[in-house]
């Protein structure tokens, strides 16, 4: 589905080739799928993505023509005929042939675009083929079962130049056609531009001209008598011919003199023209105006625009001389250079129609403000547009200064795509013949030169399936390939040492066969032989896999039982903070309680040291502050060294958190490592911490060290330090003690989590351990306040609990955990004093369990409870696993079990009362 949604995507968004034209790949995944899975999915595809098309061409001709390619594909699949072969044949035939039918018979494209149009679909359906091609080979090595015929030598060295050249031509061909379109496109635009300005400066120059001559006029008027006003209105209508009319008024725009004269007869002495916007607007603005264009009256009933200019005698109004121009003269302006289709528009400041040609079909004085021409240029989505006509056009306008008014030249779209599809049609016409050109001459060269090959296969092969490889002789002719013709006499001579060879193993065989039966005789020897020993190693093998039985009980065993008596410790300082201490006992506590922590930790990586080896010890992710983290490990083995005058400094800001996102209790167990060792090998001086930090993106790289001014480590004993049960020397064993232990778990612990434990050793000088890791950047946790649980807690208060469990010290730890929360606890020793408590007590809310239990364990306990065999009412009552099974698996073994919850040993009180909510 996702292959037919992207050939879809790949039809939606096709590659722009020419005007009314461009390239679709769709069907290069039809074709692909055709040829791996069959005729019917790529028939889907190939109608599905054709008919995508339609959203950007508005019709559906491309689906007959790409639906008959993926047609001949599938038949050539079936009759195992060359898809490329047998689709370009097509391509050139009845494709071509389809797709002139649908083009020449639906639409309306110029006959030179739809000649460019037949071509371009034979080229983009022979890269169909290619590509297609080879995606499907692409996808059968990607999908299981899904295996093609391998391609002959000759196939495969004729597609490799095929679709290298083909692939170069083509974009070659293609980005110069761009270029050319678009060269061209900018040379029309430039042309009909320059032609838009030129007509604007001609008609910019016609108003002036009048401006000037009405201006001289006005500067020169001194008598207003009607034969002197007459005879200088001649005298400048002769200077501009193109004056229809002139008339010169008095301040309260009775007419004077006109021009031509006889033109007083018709309206008479007393004619005013004040209402007149020509003669209002130069009255108040007393600068020259053109107007509006407007139908006359009076003076004749032409289509006209006024040029008016006011006289100005001793800064007063004193009339104006008007001129009204002719319109016609616009015709003159339109030469039509770049093409006879061209046509031009001259809008006024209101953008009413003063002048079109004539093909246009436009009224004078038509308002083009709403017009699509106007849309157009406002706001481009194309080079060209449609008219209302349904004409395409392309519109370049210039501006005339001073008056507002527009010049439109126009050129109808076609004169452009007629161009472009005359290259278009020139270009892939060579681009198809070279392809299938290419194709052939290929084809002939690569059986030529891959002959030798063949011949050579097909000689071994008749060989082989006669079995008759003595007789077999190679004669292969001579190739024009240099390094062929080297071959052959060297085959030849390998097939004549073939034969004697055969020879000679036929009468080795016959020996062997001899040796054989003389060999069947120890073989039964060595066979029994050889079964004792597979015997034996079973038998070593099954006490392996019991030793490691044994050895993973034994460890979950010892986890167990020091996790019970640490839950007691931990347990009863935490109930110590619980009761008044003054601020020295509290720090004696905390000290206590994290050393107690960092014991149980320590002793749980003991435990796994066997998963360490086998890299097994998984790590938490949570967010912690790394210098907090050092500072607190330092505090709580700093005490060690109080009197015996040796310093611990530590050399970082303690002030920058440096929250990271990593296991602290990793981190926590390397640092108090390096660091007891530091104080147990220093006896005067220093131990210098340092903190080395480097952030890159969200990556903090860290280099925790460890500087002492101990006894320091010879040179040949740092090579071996890091080994399990290894210290610098016996010696060192016997005065300090410890199991070597140590580095080697930090070693490989800091190697988990991408850094390493290097040393730098003088002896009598001291040591510098320096610990790598590399954590993702952490964000800041916002500390809650701490919270004193009291027996009035609203939350739990009230609860009556369960408390199984066999350890009286840890019922002890519990009881009064709970009690602290407002809890009522009722206490079973073990599996079945819970399942006899919960038949007597009435109303039990939460069960405690413990998991290793004697008469009756957790887990067997929970499941009788689970089937309801106790008391149905508390069939489903809410039970927490409680206990020192720590190890990988025991959660999950509780929760099949039928328990709701799991807390290990230590209690933690803020863990419980968080569990115990979640679960009520």
């Amino acid at each position: 589905m996702s292959l037919i949604i992207f050939a879809a995507l790949a039809n939606y968004f096709p590659l722009p080739l020419f005007s009314g034209a461009s390239l679709i790949f769709g069907n290069v995944i039809a074709v692909a799928l055709t040829i791996v899975f069959g005729g019917v999915i790529g028939i889907i595809t190939s109608v599905v993505a054709s008919c995508v098309t339609y959203l950007n061409w508005g019709h559906f001709l491309v689906v007959p023509p790409f639906l008959f390619e993926v047609l001949v594909v599938y038949y050539c699949v079936r009759k195992s005929k060359s898809p490329l072969t047998w689709g370009g044949i097509y391509w050139i035939t009845f494709g071509a042939a389809t797709v002139a039918f649908l083009f020449f018979s639906f639409t309306d494209y110029l006959y030179i675009t739809k000649v460019a149009i037949v071509i371009k679909f034979v080229v983009n359906g022979v890269i169909n083929l290619l590509i297609g091609f080879a995606l499907a080979h692409g996808l059968s090595i990607w999908i299981k079962g899904r295996v093609l015929r391998p391609l002959r030598l000759s196939s495969f060295i004729s597609l490799s130049v095929i679709y290298s050249v083909t692939f170069a031509v083509f974009a070659n061909a293609y980005f110069w056609l761009n270029q050319t379109q678009n060269e061209k496109l900018s040379e029309l635009q430039t042309q009909l531009s320059l032609e838009s300005e030129h007509v604007a400066a001609q008609v910019r120059r016609y108003f002036s001209s009048g401006k000037r001559s009405l201006q001289i006029l006005a500067k020169t008027h001194d008598d207003n008598s009607t034969d002197v006003q007459n005879s200088r209105l001649q005298i400048v209508a002769e200077q501009h011919p193109d004056f229809l009319t002139m008339l010169a008024t008095d301040k309260l725009g009775n007419i004077i003199a006109a021009y031509p004269s006889y033109l007083m007869d018709g309206v008479g002495q007393n004619t005013n023209v004040s209402h007149r916007d020509y003669f209002i607007d130069a009255k108040l603005q007393s600068r020259p105006v053109i107007s509006d264009v407007f139908i006359g009256t009076g003076f004749g009933n032409d289509t006209i625009v006024a040029l008016s200019v006011p006289i100005i005698k001793n800064d007063s109004f004193a009339g104006i001389y008007e001129a009204s121009l002719d319109l016609s003269i616009f015709a003159d302006f339109d030469r039509r250079r770049i093409d006879e289709s061209q046509t031009m528009i001259v809008l006024d400041d209101k953008n009413k129609v003063v002048f079109s040609s004539s093909p246009l079909q436009l009224e004078l004085l038509q308002d083009m403000s709403n017009s699509l021409m106007f849309k157009h240029i406002a706001d481009p989505k194309n080079y060209y547009f449609k008219d209302e006509l349904g004409d395409y056009l392309i519109v370049e306008s210039s501006t005339i200064e001073d008056t507002g008014w527009q010049i439109m030249v126009l050129l109808p779209r076609n004169l452009y795509e007629q161009h472009i599809s005359k290259m278009a049609v020139g270009s892939l016409s060579i681009l198809g013949i070279f392809i299938i050109a290419l194709y052939f001459i290929m084809l002939t060269v690569a059986r030529k030169v891959s002959r030798p090959i063949m011949e050579l296969t097909r000689t071994v092969a008749n060989a082989s399936e006669n079995k008759n490889f003595e007789q077999m002789k190679l004669d292969i002719k001579s190739s024009f390939i240099t390094e062929f013709n080297q071959m052959i006499p060297i085959i030849q001579r390998f097939s004549e040492t073939l034969g004697d060879t055969l020879n000679k193993v036929r009468l080795a065989t016959l020996e062997t066969q001899s040796a054989n039966q003389q060999l069947a005789v120890l073989n039964k020897n060595l066979t029994k032989i050889v079964a004792d020993k597979t015997h034996e190693l079973e038998i070593a093998l099954y006490e392996a896999n019991h030793a490691n039985k044994a050895k993973s009980k034994f460890l979950a065993n010892m986890s167990h039982e020091i996790r019970t008596p640490m839950n007691g410790v931990l347990g009863m300082l935490e109930l110590l903070t619980f009761t008044d201490l003054d601020e020295g006992q509290k720090h004696k506590v905390d000290i206590a309680q994290t050393s107690a922590k960092a014991l149980l930790s320590l002793i749980n990586d003991i435990l796994d040291l066997s998963k360490l080896d086998a890299g097994k010890v998984s790590f938490e992710k949570m967010d912690f502050a790394l210098s907090a983290l050092v500072a607190e490990v330092a505090s709580t083995q700093g005490y060690l060294l109080e009197g015996n005058g040796v310093e611990l400094v530590l050399d970082f800001d303690q002030a920058d958190p440096l929250w990271s996102v990593g296991d602290p209790m990793r981190v926590r167990q390397v640092l108090t490592n390096l660091l007891s060792n530091a104080i147990k090998f220093t006896s005067q001086g220093e131990i210098r911490i340092s903190l080395k930090t480097e952030v890159t993106g969200q990556v903090r790289k860290v280099e925790l060290s460890v500087l002492d001014t101990g006894i320091g480590i010879d040179d040949r004993k740092i090579a071996s330090l890091f080994n399990a049960f290894t210290q610098a020397d016996e010696s060192t064993t016997r005065k300090y003690g410890g199991t070597g232990l140590g580095l080697s778990i930090s070693k490989q612990l800091c190697g988990l989590m991408g850094g390493d434990l290097k040393v730098t050793s003088t002896v009598g000088e001291g040591s510098n351990f320096v610990a790598s890791f590399v954590f993702p950047v952490g964000k800041e946790k916002i500390k809650a306040a701490p919270i004193k649980v009291q027996s009035s807690d609203i939350e739990l208060s009230g609860l009556n609990i369960l408390l199984v469990e066999d350890n009286k010290i840890n019922q002890l730890v519990a009881q009064n955990l709970l009690t602290n929360l407002g809890c009522i606890v009722t206490v079973a020793n073990n599996g079945l004093e819970a399942l006899d408590a919960l038949k007597d007590l009435r109303r039990v809310d939460l069960v405690l369990m413990d998991c290793q239990m004697p008469e009756m364990d957790g887990l067997e306990a929970t499941q009788i409870i689970r089937i309801g065999e106790v008391c149905p009412e508390n069939k489903n009552i809410p039970i927490i696993a409680l206990t020192a099974n720590a190890m990988k698996g025991d959660e999950e073994k509780c929760l099949v079990a039928g328990m709701n919850g799991f807390i290990a040993k230590p209690i933690d009180t803020e863990k419980l009362k968080s569990t115990i909510q979640q679960i009520l």
